[in-house]
């Protein structure tokens, strides 16, 4: 793994900690690749609507690579 990914990593273990994450059932995190890149998406569940979170996700999945 490159250096900036497991930078990216260790950012996403902090904050999947800070979250607490795997202790509420109400936070949420999904990792996805999007733009070429690795990224997360943190939210809290049943605050975001569905139609939002699908907006916004068909948004990021349809950046080019060089976003």
């Amino acid at each position: 793994m490159r250096e900036a990914g497991k930078a990216f990593a260790d950012r996403i273990r902090e904050m999947e900690a800070l979250l607490r994450v795997r202790e509420s059932f109400d936070v949420m995190a999904r990792r996805l690749a999007a733009a070429g890149r690795e990224a997360a998406l943190f939210f809290v569940d049943g605050f975001a609507k569905d139609e939002v979170m699908e907006k916004i996700l068909e948004y990021i999945m349809s950046l080019p690579p060089d976003a």
